[in-house]
């Protein structure tokens, strides 16, 4: 066994220059990962000495950034800058304890009790049981009292059970289930980042029922508590919504990851990839952006993806128009307050609002000829940048209704209209949704006298429009356009 290759050895070489002798330890998940041959990009480092003058210094030498993460804790990070490869943060806190054992007792799992000193990188410290329960696939607490004196300790222990393939030691699952009316007491922030993590399209579906059954999702989204019990003959919203998340991670496997054996050969899915597998790039990149920090546009479309029928309806509408607007606006705006509530950014929050709010939108197109380039012109022009999200959820959504395999003929229309929303958002951009505007606004004003104000807006959208749908192509035109709007007496104008 041998942990030298946990930490770099560049960046070993700097820790042990500027550690002048104090005893550093490598510690936690970085450890654990290289014992199972995984790769980390986050180390944790416990200094037996003060650790955040050191990491300022260290930050300095990595050329990175430094941050205070937790200063009765000693507690300080250093981000590395985008360019660094590997590793991506390293964490410094002093030695809780006389000795790393008296560290390590009281830490969150066993299989995160592992420590190394950095001067003797293949000897292991391990608190008790921490090297065998990896060997045995085995979550268990470091004590009694771990849940107690941490509750976001048991969201942690969801995910790593998740993450690492790993059973519950059954007193363990005990603390994690009694841990929930705790969560009250930690910072919004902390469940925030644990459970967006668990929100990784391939880990989703799978966390959201593993909190359900531990009873710790509705201390999170309390508001989805009702989703469950409202559940009725032939309507039942939860199954639908734990559906949508599976379907959703589905899709995104085929379009943005690769496309594994078991989802080569399920046709439904075969047909998404036939029909919108041209824009795997563009998706990836989309999906992999970073809006905030290492949250991913994937988890925030995941989140909208678990809000999406917040407000299912207890009877079908009457009214389609109806059934898409109004169910999908209760939804959005509870998911939006969600959102506050974890501290997610307000960019993040009209994400997922929009998306909700957008990804019935489709429906209203079953055949492509539907799909004029003046409806998609609108269509991006009210859901932005979370169109082409809102599109890839409307799929999720109609998969989760039905029971596999889907029927090809709707399962098709749906991707056909999608189809040509992305062809718009990623190959027609300058033609269908932003097109050069023949006037601009100042332009407008002096011509038609007016001042500045939503008249100035409202005919530069209409004058986007009639350039969508070719009536108009030249700055002649143009000016013609625009009086007409300005005043319908001289022919065609304000609709």
């Amino acid at each position: 066994m041998s942990l030298s290759s946990a930490v770099p050895a560049s960046i070993r070489q700097l820790l042990l220059e500027h550690s002048a002798g104090r005893g550093l330890w490598l510690v936690g998940g970085a450890v654990r990962d290289n014992l199972l041959n995984r790769p980390s990009q986050d180390l944790d480092f416990v200094v037996d000495g003060e650790a955040r003058p050191l990491a300022r210094t260290l930050a300095t030498a990595l050329e990175g950034h430094y941050f205070d993460l937790d200063p009765e804790r000693d507690a300080g990070r250093i981000v590395r800058p985008v360019r660094a490869e590997g590793v991506a943060t390293l964490d410094f806190a002093r030695l809780r304890g006389s000795t790393i054992l008296e560290d390590l007792v009281g830490r969150d799992f066993t299989i995160n009790a592992l420590a190394t000193a950095l001067e003797a990188p293949d000897q292991l410290v391990d608190c008790g049981s921490g090297l065998q329960d990896l060997r045995d696939r085995r979550l268990r607490a470091c004590s009694p009292q771990a849940m107690q004196d941490d509750p976001v300790r048991s969201l942690r222990g969801v995910r790593l059970a998740l993450e690492l393939d790993l059973s519950m030691e059954s007193a363990t699952k005990s603390q994690i289930r009694q841990a929930g009316p705790q969560l009250g007491r930690v910072a919004a922030e902390r469940i925030r980042d644990e459970f967006m993590q668990m929100l990784k399209p391939a880990l989703a579906g799978r966390s959201i029922r593993l909190l359900e059954r531990l009873e710790l999702l509705w201390y999170i989204c309390p508001d989805l508590r009702g989703l469950r019990e409202a559940a009725g003959p032939g309507r039942d919203a939860w199954q639908h919504t734990l559906a949508a998340l599976d379907r959703a991670a589905d899709i995104l496997n085929v379009l943005v990851g690769r496309l594994p054996g078991e989802l080569s050969e399920n046709l439904t899915i075969g047909e998404a990839a036939l029909h919108l597998g041209r824009y795997r790039e563009q998706l990836a990149d989309v999906m992999g952006e970073s809006l905030v920090g290492e949250r991913r546009v994937e988890q925030i479309f995941c989140l909208a993806v678990l809000y999406h029928a917040a407000d299912w309806p207890d009877e079908p509408s009457d009214s389609e128009t109806q059934a898409a607007e109004e169910g999908p606006r209760q939804a959005a705006s509870r998911a939006a307050r969600r959102c506050r509530e974890l501290r997610l950014s307000s960019a993040e929050g009209r994400l997922v609002e929009t998306m909700i709010r957008h990804h019935r939108l489709p429906r209203r197109y079953p055949e492509a000829e539907g799909l004029t380039p003046l409806a998609i012109h609108r269509y991006f022009r009210t859901a932005g940048e979370a169109g082409v999200l809102a599109a890839l959820l409307h799929l999720a959504d109609f998969l989760a209704d039905q029971t596999p395999p889907a029927p090809l003929t709707p399962w098709r229309e749906r991707l056909v209209v999608v189809r040509a929303l992305l062809e718009a958002r990623f190959e027609r951009s300058k033609e269908l949704l932003e097109p050069p505007l023949l006037l601009r606004g100042d332009e407008l004003i002096a011509e038609l006298n007016l001042k500045p104000g939503p008249v100035v807006g409202a005919m530069l959208s209409a004058l986007a429009e009639a350039q969508v749908q070719g009536s108009v192509q030249t700055r002649t035109q143009a000016l013609d356009f625009v009086h007409r709007w300005r005043d319908p007496s001289l022919g065609e104008g304000q609709v």
